[in-house]
């Protein structure tokens, strides 16, 4: 009777651990699953914010947009060019990250991204402070209010991409899961 008695607390012990550990698994897939979907969602509004300035940049010369363009604004050519250019580079990094939506970015094409919008960032405020005079913002109205605009929701999407992230590394860190997380290759993810 004691070897019988042996044998399924041995099984017992062994089904449990099976489905402690496919618990966990499924945890840590649906937490990295959560984190794709946020930055899919991210990457599509920093799109939609990047074509929409293109768009308003390109209206404001009321032709199609080519370097043609930036020639027909005069003086204000150089001033605009910048912000054009990192709109483009900024919009080439995120299709970069979408071109694998079922894999965590890693963090280089995160790197990229980040820099991207730094660079498109730093060129609308240099835009924006440079060229006010006393005739008024050299950026108009409907430029400015767009760009606030588009801001603040690509903000409240980087937040929830932000918060996707925290969950799913402390997944990763707790102590069960975190064999789990070894044993397939579950890292750490990094947030923006």
């Amino acid at each position: 009777m004691s070897a019988l008695t042996h044998s399924f607390v041995f099984w017992g012990c062994v089904a449990l651990t099976v489905f402690w550990a496919l618990g966990a698994y499924n945890r840590l897939v649906s937490l990295r699953a959560d984190i794709v979907r946020a930055l899919q969602s991210l990457a599509a509004q920093w799109q939609s914010n990047a074509q929409a300035i293109r768009s308003e940049l390109s209206s404001l010369s009321h032709a199609p947009e080519t370097d043609s363009v930036w020639a027909s604004l005069g003086d204000e050519a150089e001033s605009w060019r910048p912000l054009a250019l990192a709109t483009k580079q900024f919009q080439a990094c995120i299709a970069g990250v979408l071109a694998k939506p079922h894999l965590m970015p890693p963090v280089d094409d995160l790197a990229s991204v980040r820099a991207a919008h730094a660079l498109m960032h730093s060129a609308w405020q240099r835009l924006n402070t440079v060229h006010d005079d006393l005739a008024g913002p050299a950026v108009p109205q409907r430029l400015s209010v767009l760009w606030q605009q588009q801001n603040l929701l690509a903000q409240d999407k980087q937040n929830s991409y932000n918060n996707c992230v925290e969950r799913y590394n402390q997944a990763v860190r707790q102590f069960p899961a975190i064999l789990v997380a070894w044993i397939f290759g579950f890292s750490i993810a990094q947030p923006l």
